[in-house]
């Protein structure tokens, strides 16, 4: 039986940098914010280039790709889109500075 993955809750913020110029590839920043153990001041965020990469990245945290896929689309329509009780694994809590 395998051990199930320790993970933290809390709200990815999807920022698409360069927005809402849709002649050039997106960049977008990624923000986590724990519910648990808050980091106080300045947030690192995890940067990303081009849509594949953020479906990729939200993939390769446990979305299913179809949500993943959906949260792509939705982050091509504002310049901002929060994902509340994202259960992300521990292991990618450094991309984001924890």
């Amino acid at each position: 039986m395998t051990q199930p993955e320790e993970t933290a809750e809390g709200t990815l913020d999807v920022r698409w940098e360069n927005y809402p110029d849709s002649r050039v590839t997106p960049k977008y920043a990624l923000l986590f914010a724990r519910y648990k153990g808050f980091k106080n001041g300045a947030q690192q965020a995890k940067r990303l280039i081009g849509d594949d990469a953020l479906e990729s990245y939200l993939i390769k945290i446990n979305f299913i790709p179809q949500d993943a896929k959906n949260w792509v689309k939705l982050a091509k329509e504002k310049p901002s889109v929060p994902i509340t009780n994202v259960l992300l694994p521990t292991q990618f809590l450094g991309d984001f500075g924890y």
